[in-house]
């Protein structure tokens, strides 16, 4: 069969989390050089947008030498998690560099907590089942991708304050941090 097992309490988990990883990494992407512009400080769109993207490459790349430790236990989301939060958060908070260093943050903890997302069907799916594991989980992640950043520009629009537009992103890494942790956490169906 390949429908997705749409009752399974995994990929359910598994789906928010990296639609909350995904939608973190898209509406920041997308907020950043309007909220930097209205707050006076379009000259630190391309450092900040720099930074918030290059962190990630920077994340993905120490992600090759530490897959193995990192894939099975919780901490990835326990810290990165938080980390991306503490990121969304000063991006809104801070000013000068501290706005590019919060940005590094956030690309960094978004792109470790979206690569150990990315491996977990292969591991909560039982052998042959994971291309519905998958399937069910790019379906519900690229969904709450598109509309988060929606729900951002419409907090940004119904109260006149460019700060709001973050508030759903900051929402979004709690969100992945809890769920990403209670799947880190779980054994595969076929491991018990």
């Amino acid at each position: 069969m390949w429908m997705p097992n749409w009752r399974s309490r995994e990929l359910w988990l598994l789906g928010i989390a990296l639609g909350a990883n995904n939608a973190l990494f898209f509406a920041t992407n997308a907020f950043v050089p309007d909220y930097l512009t209205h707050t006076g400080r379009g000259a630190m769109i391309g450092v900040t947008l720099t930074w918030l993207n290059g962190a990630q490459v920077i994340g993905s790349f120490i992600m090759l030498f530490m897959a193995e430790r990192l894939q099975r236990g919780i901490w990835p989301f326990a810290v990165f998690g938080p980390v991306a939060l503490a990121g969304v958060l000063g991006i809104v908070l801070c000013d000068g560099v501290w706005v590019v260093v919060a940005a590094a943050a956030a690309g960094l903890g978004a792109a470790v907590s979206f690569i150990v997302s990315f491996g977990l069907p292969a591991i909560l799916s039982p052998p042959g089942e994971v291309h519905r594991m998958a399937g069910g989980m790019f379906t519900i992640s690229y969904t709450i991708a598109v509309l988060l950043p929606v729900v951002c520009g419409a907090c940004w629009d119904l109260t006149g304050l460019p700060w709001t537009a973050f508030m759903p992103i900051a929402l979004g890494a709690v969100v992945m941090t809890v769920f990403g942790t209670m799947l880190s956490a779980r054994q595969a169906p076929f491991e018990r």
